[in-house]
């Protein structure tokens, strides 16, 4: 609990970092094609139901369900975490949700995978924007990370080991949506440099 917390404080104090906190792996996840995946540097689209800067009175319209955990008893600034919702792609994962002045500011998604696994997404994911305009690009190909991201919305996937010990070959892969600014765009570029390489 006490990790948890920690990491959850990190999203609070800087929006620029993913949060490993124990998300679980749903199903194996699966990628719809470009034509029928919602957009996201369109009206700052997560999926086709939820968008950054909606309020939480329009996020519980559409993720009604209680979440698991919160860490505060309010609405601003505050990180909601629910068991099992629809992800970009169509699948369900578990997923956490941070709000700021009562607006959605960022948006994670985790998925228990294997470095096999991970690689899988990651190279399905960049094979969804391979042919798109309007998007920066950077790839680690080392850490099988890739980063995303137009004037409005980022995108992050990396893979965080379990115990981050970079020779397991099991742990975390972390999709991260948010609001793009010039601060986490530096620090994303800065850390998707910086990470160890994985698997063989």
């Amino acid at each position: 609990m006490k990790q948890i917390i920690i990491i959850l404080s990190l999203i609070i104090t800087s929006l620029s970092y993913s949060a490993y906190t124990g998300f679980g792996y749903i199903t194996e996840p699966k990628f719809t094609s470009p034509d029928k995946w919602s957009d996201f540097k369109t009206m700052h689209k997560v999926t086709d139901d939820i968008s950054l800067l909606m309020s939480y009175e329009e996020f519980k319209k559409v993720v009604p369900q209680k979440e698991y955990y919160r860490d505060n008893d309010g609405v601003d600034d505050t990180v909601f975490c629910y068991e099992k919702v629809k992800d970009p792609f169509g699948n369900y994962a578990r997923a956490s949700f941070y709000f700021g002045k009562n607006m959605l500011m960022s948006s994670i998604f985790e998925y228990d995978t294997t470095v096999k696994e991970h690689k899988k997404m990651d190279a399905e994911i960049r094979k969804l924007y391979s042919k798109r305009k309007g998007y920066t690009k950077l790839q680690n190909a080392y850490a099988s990370a890739t980063f995303l991201y137009t004037s409005e919305t980022l995108m992050y996937i990396k893979f965080v080991p379990d115990n981050d010990n970079y020779s397991s070959n099991t742990g975390k892969t972390v999709i991260t949506i948010q609001e793009t600014s010039a601060l986490n765009i530096a620090k994303y570029l800065h850390e998707i440099q910086m990470l160890n390489r994985i698997g063989d």
